[in-house]
């Protein structure tokens, strides 16, 4: 999950599903359309938010091939 701020409640965090998201846009506030349709205005902007999935989606594949401890000792 990545942590966003809607723009109406910029002290609460708004954890969103990455690979939920269809779309972001600058009109010029940021909008993040998710795959059912609804729509989010956030403070972050579209780089802020790619850059969060990117992040978010390399933590996964990190994790993802790290072998636990007892392999290979």
């Amino acid at each position: 999950m990545i942590a966003v701020h809607r723009l109406t409640h910029p002290n609460e965090t708004l954890l969103l599903n990455p690979d939920q998201i269809q779309t972001v846009e600058s009109t010029p506030d940021t909008v993040v359309t998710m795959m059912n349709g609804a729509k989010l205005v956030v403070i972050e902007s579209p780089a802020d938010v790619a850059d969060l999935v990117r992040d978010w989606r390399a933590g996964v594949f990190r994790q993802a091939f790290v072998l636990p401890a007892s392999v290979g000792a």
